[in-house]
């Protein structure tokens, strides 16, 4: 899916797409929370250091507000936006990820 496309669902409130949008983002926090357990058990880099507090809504601001900030960004496929948003919002620390992953995660202003 591009992101084009779901700009437009995430913004087309109080319809189907709208739901499909906020599913989107839940199923997008849920693979997150997957993905950086599989990290730290592995030691390897994380997608994006969100804490696990923060909500599919919290996701969905993020990316919305990056994409606006970024219209190139528009033109990718969605997930690659999403992770470009969340790493902007919620960057690891080299020594987070590599050497201590045991430390709390990154927060972010976004919240």
């Amino acid at each position: 899916m591009g992101s084009n496309e779901l700009l437009y669902w995430c913004e087309d409130t109080g319809s189907a797409d709208q739901s499909m949008c906020v599913g989107y983002f839940a199923g997008l926090q849920n693979s997150g929370a997957i993905w950086s357990a599989k990290a730290e058990i592995e030691g390897s880099e994380k997608l994006h250091c969100a804490s696990s507090d923060v909500t599919p809504d919290i996701h969905l601001r993020v990316w919305q507000q990056f994409v606006k900030k970024n219209p190139e960004m528009l033109a990718k496929a969605a997930i690659e936006s999403y992770l470009a948003a969340m790493r902007d919002a919620f960057p690891c620390e080299e020594s987070l990820v590599r050497q201590n992953p045991s430390k709390p995660e990154a927060t972010s202003t976004y919240r």
